[in-house]
């Protein structure tokens, strides 16, 4: 597994593990569900999550 894939793992099992403390809190699947999509969404934009290795991007 490479670097990239490890902190991609990092990532998402950190959105879920506040999607679940949230949805936890409110007792609700949907609140969960929802703060993870968000949160995966976000990790995505920040560039958190890297689909792609930073060589195949062009600029």
């Amino acid at each position: 597994m490479s670097a990239r894939q490890k902190l991609n793992n990092a990532h998402v099992n950190g959105v879920l593990i506040a999607a679940a403390v949230v949805g936890a809190v409110t007792g609700s699947w949907a609140v969960f569900l929802i703060t993870a999509i968000i949160g995966v969404a976000m990790a995505l934009h920040s560039g958190g999550i890297r689909l792609r290795s930073g060589r195949d991007r062009r600029s």
